[in-house]
């Protein structure tokens, strides 16, 4: 969602788990989304949200956000390589593994 303006998103037409998900985002030459202001994570909230129908429901589909915890000790990236300096408080429902949302847990504590 970064900067240029050129930033692409789709949402997969079945369900995927997060690698696979971040597999077919490679494929087409991208990533999952990275988010990385407020703005961006409103731009993927206004985004989502024309999505968020009862027949796409019905599909049992989430959409990734391509946050990680790095083991290294740098904290939250992104699957594009960025680091998660800023952490979006749940893009329209994005699912996060329950480490990063632990994580995020413990970074709003204070932890």
């Amino acid at each position: 969602l970064a900067g240029t303006g050129a930033a692409c998103l789709r949402l997969l037409p079945k369900p995927e788990a997060m690698l696979g998900a971040e597999h077919a985002c490679q494929r087409d030459g991208g990533h999952l989304a990275a988010v990385h202001s407020a703005e961006e994570e409103a731009a993927l909230n206004a985004y989502l949200a024309a999505f968020q129908t009862p027949e796409l429901a019905g599909l049992g589909a989430e959409p990734w956000v391509g946050m990680w915890v790095d083991r290294k000790g740098d904290g939250a990236r992104y699957t594009d390589g960025s680091l998660a300096a800023y952490l979006p408080a749940g893009a329209a429902g994005a699912a996060y593994s329950e480490e990063v949302r632990c994580t995020v847990a413990a970074q709003q504590l204070g932890g």
